[in-house]
């Protein structure tokens, strides 16, 4: 604008202006408009500015620069006076009628004005006027209370975990949620009209959110606005082109809402050609199927075979072919070309090709499979199987077959279950069915043992019986975390105690590098130590980290600790030139840099939160505690001591101190005190 380019300007405006309610960046566009254009244009450029941003709490300015520049027009006639008058008096109207700041201010002028035309037409309409101007200053204070402390100005980030950003997102669904209720009973397009202006100036701060972005298109297509609904859609994947969820919530919304499944297509189209995630795939071979049939899902299949797809994509066909197309032929050789493809070591794979056999009742190639498994596989890697393998035996086998496994799993894992207790426990429980108390249970576990906790763990499946899914996989059908919360306890999982254990087989003993850091610099800076000392490492258990105790009442030597050096090398950190020589011995006793690995603070966070922060007065410095120059002792005479007893001026002796400024208790007494004068 200063340069007066204004085809530049009016292209940033037009490509921006609807996309981003801003009221700053369409207080500027009116501006722009009153600096260069005539009064029609203005007139229709303030029109379009309250249409689009009249209903924001901060547009106060655009109605009195709209009503300012209405009074400021000049006519010649009676009747462009009359004209102007029922120009200014409509704009008035839709003014104090609209919650915003000042809103007050507003209904004062219309007051004058109207009583500086008619007073008794004044009357008549300011008593119409007035319920309305009222419901709308209640409106304001309800609304104003749900926008303080959103910060509409911040700038739109991707999601991440910030107490700070999640607490915005909760502000601002709080303030769609209060939007929905209709406080100011509109009918319902207006009421369509302003959540849809809420849910823009969210998306402003929110862009990368696509939760909002769906609520928003959701919103439409609920009130039968399926043009602005693909608007929204539209909007929403050209501004996240990497959101999965949006891209197929938008060709489910074309192929359901819309009937339009070539369009739809598209969609995936451009997903595959762009992003190739499994799931793109998996998602697109289900969309085929239900919309062009059987050939075109496996035509989608190919292509994915073609660019090295994951097992995952592999499973969804095999199924799909099962369920869907009734095909147990085609999907046995889906699962069986995935073995060959090198998803034999793939556990998530096995398992789900494991329960496809067990749906068709083959216990011979389970069997079959199981032991190829079991043999190729590592040791840590059998875990789950082990148990899905004796969950089948349960099933079909005999106490010959069943004692067998257990005997194999034991001599595979050794250390669990070495009494063979949780082993028959295992066998014998069904669904929520045990063989054993509560009570019982926790003496075998050692600890806690939640029996309905550990039968919903497994989809109520247990020992024959229950879903598919519960019997063989532990509850989850996608096979990512399979056994359940017994026999996780058997091959040394988590399930069966509440909490989390470490794993102790690679834990290490405890080095003191820090130690070993302070030693060394004690002896290289040529310090001798006590000789008790000298050759000792702090104890593990002394405060600090056993950084405080260098007495030698840790009998350890270094070479007791794995991975301490056999002799201490010489200090990497030499004493800076600019230091001066008396803090020389001191920076030797000092750790090296080397030592310390956290936590860091993070200086920006702590500034800022110093600098938000409200600290209180603190008290007044004592005048003298020590009783005198000498620090100690009696008072001598007592003419000190009505000194100190005499008044500061305020009411208040030198050694008694003044009450806070925020007693609220005698803020309170002062006003009843006042209210009784």
């Amino acid at each position: 604008m200063q340069g007066k380019n204004y085809a530049a300007v009016e292209k940033i405006f037009s490509e921006c202006l609807l996309n981003c309610p801003n009221i700053d960046l369409w207080k500027y566009y009116l501006y722009y408009v009153r600096l260069t254009k005539r009064r029609e244009e203005i007139i229709k450029a303030h029109e379009f500015g309250l249409e689009n941003m009249g209903l924001d709490i901060s547009s106060t300015q655009i109605w009195s620069d709209y009503i300012n520049f209405l009074k400021e027009t000049k006519t010649t006639t009676q009747f462009e006076e009359s004209q102007k008058m029922m120009a200014l008096r409509k704009l008035y109207q839709r003014a104090v009628e609209n919650p915003m700041h000042n809103l007050k201010a507003i209904w004062e002028e219309y007051d004058a004005f109207e009583n500086g035309i008619d007073k008794v037409l004044a009357k008549s309409l300011l008593a119409q006027l007035s319920p309305k101007y009222m419901a709308a200053r209640a409106v304001y204070h309800e609304r104003k209370g749900y926008l303080d402390g959103i910060q509409r100005n911040m700038l739109a980030r991707p999601p991440r975990a910030s107490a700070k950003k999640e607490h915005q997102v909760a502000l601002w669904k709080k303030l769609i949620v209060y939007e929905k209720t209709n406080p100011q009973k509109l009918d319902s397009p207006g009421m369509r009209v302003r959540v849809s202006f809420t849910y823009n100036q969210c998306l402003m701060c929110l862009y990368h959110y696509p939760e909002i972005w769906y609520e928003a298109a959701m919103y439409q297509l609920e009130n039968g606005q399926q043009d602005a609904a693909t608007v929204i859609f539209k909007r929403s994947i050209s501004a996240l082109p990497s959101s999965l969820l949006l891209h197929f919530s938008y060709a489910d919304f074309l192929e359901q809402q819309l009937s339009n499944p070539n369009e739809a297509r598209e969609v995936y189209k451009s997903l595959v050609n762009t992003c190739q995630a499994p799931l793109v795939y998996i998602q697109h071979m289900r969309f085929e199927r239900r919309t062009a049939g059987v050939e075109a899902a496996r035509t989608v299949f190919k292509k994915a075979r073609q660019a090295n797809c994951p097992w995952q994509v592999y499973v969804a066909s095999a199924l799909m072919e099962y369920h869907q197309n009734k095909d147990i032929k085609v999907a046995r050789n889906i699962f069986e070309f995935g073995c060959s493809k090198n998803f034999f070591h793939e556990t998530g794979f096995l398992v789900h090709y494991v329960n496809f056999l067990y749906h068709m009742n083959d216990e011979n190639n389970i069997r079959v499979l199981f032991e190829r498994v079991l043999n190729s596989l590592e040791k840590d890697q059998t875990r789950e199987l082990w148990e899905m393998y004796l969950n089948l035996e349960y099933i079909y086998g005999d106490l010959a077959s069943i004692s067998k496994i257990e005997k194999r799993r034991r001599e595979c894992f050794p250390t669990f279950d070495l009494s063979g207790v949780h082993t028959l426990v295992q066998r014998y429980h069904f669904m929520d069915l045990w063989p054993c108390s509560q009570a019982e249970m926790n003496s075998f576990a050692g600890g806690s043992f939640d029996l309905k906790e550990a039968a919903s763990s497994t989809g109520g499946g247990g020992t024959g019986g229950g879903g598919l899914s519960g019997l063989l996989s532990g509850g989850r059908a996608d096979g990512s975390k399979t056994g359940g919360a017994l026999g996780s306890r058997l091959t040394g999982g988590s399930g069966w105690s509440r909490f989390p254990r470490p794993n102790l087989s690679k834990m290490l003993p405890f080095t003191n590098e820090v130690a070993s850091s302070i030693q060394t610099d004690f002896m290289n800076s040529g310090i001798s130590l006590p000789p008790t000392s000298s050759a000792t490492l702090p104890s593990s258990s002394t405060s600090l980290g056993g950084m405080n105790n260098l007495s030698g009442n840790n009998p350890m030597q270094p070479n007791d600790y794995p991975g301490m050096p056999q002799n201490f090398g010489a200090n990497d950190t030499p004493v800076p030139p600019d230091l001066p020589e008396f803090l020389a011995p001191l920076y030797s006793l000092l750790p090296a840099p080397s030592a310390w690995t956290g936590p860091f603070v993070d200086v920006e966070t702590l500034i800022n939160l110093i600098s938000e922060a409200n600290f209180p007065n603190g008290p007044n410095p004592p005048s003298n505690l020590g009783g005198g120059p000498s620090g100690g002792g009696k008072r001598k005479n007592t003419e000190s001591d009505s000194e100190d007893e005499e008044s500061t001026g305020e009411g208040f002796s030198k050694r008694q101190r003044p009450p806070p400024t925020n007693d609220i208790y005698r803020l309170r007494h002062a006003a009843k005190l006042s209210k009784g004068k």
